[in-house]
């Protein structure tokens, strides 16, 4: 507890990847104020053509940002 799941286009190299992890881990200690211990990432790669049925298959509820949604302004 707890897990990122990240879900992207093919392609990017790993290198990438392993940093996306390690931001995203800290920025989840950093909100939540768990132990580095305890946090996971994955990151999965599903093709372009299956993109919409993939994001699709995330129940509305679970979805805290939608494709092509703003963000309020003064929010990163």
């Amino acid at each position: 507890m707890p897990h990122i799941s990240v879900t992207m286009h093919p392609g990017r190299p790993r290198d990438l990847k392993e940093r996306l992890a390690r931001r995203l881990k800290e920025a989840l200690i950093a909100e939540l104020g768990c132990s580095p211990d305890v946090v996971s990432v994955s990151i999965g790669e599903v093709s372009p053509d299956r993109w919409k049925e993939h994001v699709a298959s995330f129940p509305e509820e679970d979805v805290f940002i939608k494709p092509g949604e703003k963000q309020p302004s003064g929010q990163a």
